[in-house]
């Protein structure tokens, strides 16, 4: 998998950012500013799929709520962990690789998940 840009609301300031993320034959979430980036451990960050607990799709929280005024709610979506949320937002061409796909690897990784 190639990875994509996608919008990522920041969970503490709500502001917007573009970062690449990527799927990992791992079995990790990856994501950074730069596409190279994505293969460099001092600059990525990560989230194991085991750690996900579910995908919602839509604007999702309040925090999601408050900071992606503006945002189409269909091409939302947030991956739930113990502690936050990941809440992202893409286009419409990417919507259904990044929920569905990703919720098919989620439930493979942890069958449990919602």
């Amino acid at each position: 998998m190639a990875g994509d840009l996608l919008t990522k609301i920041n969970y503490h300031n709500g502001q917007k950012s573009l970062r690449y993320f990527k799927l990992c034959d791992d079995n990790t979430l990856r994501w950074a500013q730069k596409e190279k980036d994505l293969n460099n451990p001092k600059v990525y960050r990560v989230c194991p799929l085991g750690d996900i607990k579910g995908i919602v799709y839509g604007k999702s929280n309040a925090k999601f709520q408050k900071h992606a005024k503006g945002l189409e709610a269909w091409l939302c979506f947030s991956l739930v962990l113990e502690n936050r949320t990941i809440d992202l937002y893409c286009r419409e061409d990417q919507i259904n690789y990044w929920v569905i796909g990703l919720s098919e690897e989620l439930r493979r990784i942890r069958p449990k998940a919602f």
